[in-house]
């Protein structure tokens, strides 16, 4: 992969703890940095069925970018305004270079 295939900025996010004016915790979410991804929707989709006939099938969006590792599950990335959900995070094939987060996209109510 080639440095110039990381076109597309994304932001990803952490959750915190804070304590409203009035007294209540709550969560919120606060930048932790702004990188380049090269960003792909995957073909393949994961259904999970309870048993019940009704399938839930998400699409999974895949986000490659330069190699870290303070990535995961816990975090969330923005990408063109919309929220994505951290399912996975992994190096690519023992790559120094590349990471790789797969990530499915927020409900607008629940962002």
């Amino acid at each position: 992969m080639k440095v110039s295939e990381l076109n597309e900025r994304i932001v990803i996010q952490s959750q915190t703890d804070t304590v409203t004016p009035s007294g209540e915790r709550t969560k919120v979410w606060g930048t932790e940095s702004a990188i380049w991804a090269r960003v792909r929707e995957q073909s393949e989709t994961e259904s999970v069925s309870g048993g019940t006939g009704n399938e839930l099938v998400q699409s999974i969006t895949e986000f490659t970018i330069r190699a870290r590792r303070d990535i995961s599950t816990a975090n969330r990335v923005l990408y063109r305004g919309r929220a994505y959900d951290v399912i996975e995070f992994l190096q690519l094939h023992g790559s120094r270079e590349w990471s790789k987060i797969k990530a499915v996209k927020r409900d607008k109510q629940s962002e």
